[in-house]
């Protein structure tokens, strides 16, 4: 940070990134989103979270649309938002963030096969989401809307891509692959989002 007589203080690394406004509130918008998935495993009609991502979201853009930013302009900072915030839901629910790790909380009581069956739904449809959101955001139609419609639709205990429950529960997709491949993966999703994101700069 940078006070009025120029002395220049480094509080945590993440100030040093220079990157889309999408950036901050991307990573915002992450927790709730990573919040909805958690809560819906044990309350699935739950959709209070959901509320909150739209109102930040609005508020956030109507603040944009004050200080001058043009219409196109917000529009880019949605997309960037959309983009930053599921790569961190994904990199959190695969296991990437430390202390954040979803298994932490959803194995804590032990590995049963319904908390291993619980864990596997929490991570497919955070790849899901992944997969669908950031494709679209540049699309009519794309961004936040589109992000708390999928949101709002996921079934965590009715994913097509899954078959039975609990200790029958067997994954229809393909093997889940090693650390090594997930980190190069998600290495390669960050960089494309932050090569678009400096597209915008």
């Amino acid at each position: 940070m940078v006070d009025p007589a120029g002395d220049v203080k480094v509080i945590d690394p993440e100030f040093t990134v220079f990157a889309s406004p999408g950036l901050d509130a991307g990573s915002l918008l992450s927790g709730f989103v990573l919040a909805h998935l958690y809560r819906r495993l044990a309350h699935p009609t739950s959709t209070s979270l959901l509320e909150a991502i739209d109102r930040i979201w609005g508020s956030y853009a109507s603040s944009l649309s004050s200080a001058g930013l043009s219409v196109p302009e917000i529009r880019r900072v949605e997309e960037d938002t959309v983009g930053f915030c599921l790569i961190e839901v994904l990199r959190t629910s695969l296991g990437f963030a430390g202390a954040r790790d979803p298994a932490k909380r959803i194995l804590a009581a032990g590995a049963s096969p319904q908390a291993e069956a619980d864990l596997e739904r929490y991570q497919l449809t955070a790849v899901h989401l992944f997969a669908t959101c950031v494709r679209k955001r540049r699309e009519s139609g794309g961004g936040i809307a589109h992000l708390v419609s999928e949101l709002r639709a996921a079934d965590l205990h009715n994913l097509p891509f899954m078959v039975g429950d609990g200790a029958a529960a067997v994954s229809a997709m393909p093997p889940t692959p090693s650390a090594t491949e997930a980190m190069a993966t998600e290495a390669v999703a960050t960089e494309a989002v932050t090569t678009e994101a400096k597209k915008g700069l």
